[in-house]
């Protein structure tokens, strides 16, 4: 008998409309607010939608769009604008918009979430077996709006052409962890005009309990909110940047976003939303890198694709090999020119917020790691679209992977598995770092330097791994350039302006106790160590012995 994920699925009668007003006026004034309902109404049976619509002098309201989980319901061209809705579905939330459209054809918007009032749909994703595949699905009509009635029997799982049973399927209420990432070359600027308005309405879509963060890149990163920032705070850091220049690396970004997300927010779906021309300039990582990564990763990636007006030769190329990332990821792309910037960000957050969640057990033979390919089909009359990760890979994890890589294969490759290591910082993988500081007949170049840097840019992170190293039972080629690694961090820590970081290096390295520590790094002195290393390893207990 097979062991069932932990799912639960509890029906609500009620649901609450709640959550803060996302109003956003055009650039002429005009502004629309939802009235009814109201901010802690009670809502069942048939619901009137009103809302308030505020029209500068001389611009005409041209028409009023009820949306609820990014499907229209209603379309009003004369006052009083209103619509009634009335197939509430209690067992998942939802998000009703508004769209007010001027004769100048400027557009308003206004947002309210629904949340289920009582037990929701739940899914947990810890304590998956390595069998069990879980992904995120997202059903579309023939105008890309999400649909949300989609029944378990009208759908068809396929891995590897093999029919599957399905042991999960619910609306997707696991929360969500949503990175932005906005091209900052020169080329880009003119479009970030409306941005800070996309923005705060995509953060706007999100349920209670997701969070979103915001980066703008070209060939650096540019920080602009941090994970958890209000849609507010979100909409003012990205109309206070001013960065732009330089060039665009753009597999990079992607790469280190997604790495960095799935090392952040693990237990989470995550998404990578990215605003960009699609040009790359300089990337260290490929684009069949970034493939793999996000889709190892279980990353999402929506492709915003802007049309600048000076283009390379193969600018339609390269567009359309990050649609095809996108797309074997589970997520979308959108031409920017093909509808205003802030429908398209809120189009996004209302597909993510509409998906399902799919499980079931594989029962493929494919040696894991091995991609397994999964298809879903939705078995209704109509042209309707699927979106879901392309596969799966039996089990493996992004940082077996990464460790794979690291232990073999061409230099190249390897050495961009240490860097990716770097930043997602999966325990596996950094494990196999430790493991690459004595692979190669020079362990000064190579896989053994690019190791030896990766351990020191972790910082305190690399404590516990080469400490592994040192234990009775390791092996003993690995002792003396772990303990060479130990000590120039340590050097490295003790130099720096952060005393507290040492104090945790400390306690990391007397398991708890600062004072073992320093004990467990003294006796790094009867180590079989480089004069080089045995000064430094001097010179830090000299520092910590006058702090």
């Amino acid at each position: 008998m097979r062991s069932m994920p932990a799912a639960l699925v509890c029906a609500a009668g009620l649901l609450l409309a709640s959550g803060a007003r996302a109003g956003t006026a055009s650039s002429s004034g005009l502004t629309v607010e939802i009235a009814q309902p109201d901010k802690g109404d009670l809502l069942s049976g048939r619901v009137l939608l009103s809302v308030t619509v505020n029209v500068p002098a001389g611009i005409q309201v041209r028409q009023v769009t009820f949306l609820v989980d990014g499907s229209p319901i209603s379309i009003d061209r004369e006052p009083p604008f209103e619509a009634f809705w009335d197939r509430i579905n209690p067992l998942r939330d939802h998000l009703i918009r508004v769209t007010a459209e001027g004769s100048d054809g400027g557009r308003a918007y206004d947002l309210l979430s629904i949340p289920v009032l009582g037990p929701v749909t739940f899914v947990s994703v810890t304590g998956r077996a390595p069998d069990f595949v879980l992904v995120s699905v997202t059903f579309l009509n023939e105008q890309d709006r999400p649909l949300t009635d989609v029944r378990v029997e009208e759908i068809l799982v396929l891995e590897d052409d093999d029919e599957q049973i399905i042991d999960v399927f619910a609306p997707d209420d696991r929360p969500l962890a949503a990175e932005l990432l906005l091209d900052a070359s020169q080329s880009t600027q003119p479009f970030w005009e409306k941005l800070s308005q996309s923005t705060r309405l995509f953060a706007e879509t999100l349920r209670e309990g997701d969070r979103a963060t915001v980066e703008a890149f070209n060939n650096s990163s540019f920080p602009l909110a941090p994970p958890g920032s209000t849609p507010q705070e979100i909409e003012t850091a990205t109309a206070n940047f001013q960065d732009w220049g330089g060039v665009t690396r753009l597999y990079d970004a992607l790469s280190r976003g997604g790495l960095l997300l799935l090392g952040r927010e693990e237990t989470r779906r995550r998404a990578l939303v990215v605003l960009t021309d699609g040009i790359d300039f300089g990337s260290t990582l490929t684009a069949v890198d970034t493939d793999e990564y996000l889709r190892r990763g279980e990353v999402e990636l929506h492709a915003v694709l802007l049309q600048p007006q000076v283009r390379p030769p193969n600018f339609r190329a390269q567009q359309q090999s990050l649609a095809g990332i996108a797309r074997r990821t589970g997520g979308m792309h959108y031409i920017a020119s093909s509808l205003p910037m802030e429908e398209i960000f809120v189009r996004i957050g209302e597909q993510l917020r509409a998906q399902y969640v799919l499980g079931f057990y594989s029962i493929s033979k494919v040696t894991p790691g091995k991609e397994r390919r999964i298809e879903v089909r939705l078995l209704r009359p109509g042209n309707f679209k699927v979106r879901v990760r392309r596969g799966h890979f039996g089990g493996q994890t992004l940082g077996q992977y990464l460790a794979a890589e690291i232990g073999r294969g061409p230099e190249r490759r390897r050495i961009v598995a240490i860097r990716a290591t770097l930043l997602n910082r999966d325990p596996v993988a950094v494990q196999a770092l430790v493991a690459a500081l004595t692979q190669g007949k020079d362990t000064s170049a190579g896989v053994p330097r690019e190791a030896r840097l990766a351990l020191l840019a972790m910082g305190v992170d690399a404590v516990v791994p080469l400490q592994a190293a040192l234990e009775p039972g390791a092996k003993k080629k690995l002792r003396r350039p772990a303990a060479q690694v130990l000590v120039d961090l340590f050097a490295r820590l003790s130099k720096g302006n952060d005393p507290q970081a040492v104090t945790q290096a400390l306690a990391i390295l007397g398991r708890g106790d600062p004072v073992d520590g320093r004990k467990a790094l003294r006796a790094l002195e009867e180590e079989d160590l480089s004069p080089r290393s045995r000064e430094r390893l001097a010179e830090v207990l000299q520092t910590l012995g006058t702090r």
